[in-house]
């Protein structure tokens, strides 16, 4: 999942068309494993994607979380966000086996090329 520059608090049409999708999502990722999301910046929105995900991905093992860079440089420190956050996380999860890392890069052989199938719901 990549984020860009895309920002869900500023964007009225977030907000308006799209917000009320996550809010009403009954669905159970059941066979999700792997999350990474891109330029993460802890905007509320994206904590409301982050919710959303460990609460319903019964078997996740891993929630990469990637900052954004500027000119070469992280946007945030690492060492001093991932705390923060991280009991929030955990109060989120339904997988006692996540682990929710921020990470300056994350490049996973399998993602260039998945080994499994495809399952699109």
């Amino acid at each position: 999942m990549q984020l860009n520059d895309y920002q869900f608090d500023l964007a009225i049409y977030w907000q308006l068309y799209h917000k009320h999708h996550i809010d009403n999502c009954n669905h159970r990722f059941t066979k999700l494993k792997v999350v990474v999301i891109r330029n993460f910046e802890y905007m509320s929105a994206e904590l409301q994607l982050v919710k959303q995900v460990l609460q319903r991905a019964t078997i996740l093992e891993r929630l990469i979380l990637i900052p954004p860079k500027i000119n070469g440089r992280l946007k945030f420190k690492i060492e001093e966000d991932a705390p923060k956050y991280e009991k929030l996380f955990c109060s989120w999860r339904a997988s006692t086996r996540v682990i929710v890392k921020l990470h300056e890069n994350y490049v996973e052989k399998t993602f260039v090329n998945p080994s499994h199938s495809k399952f699109w719901l």
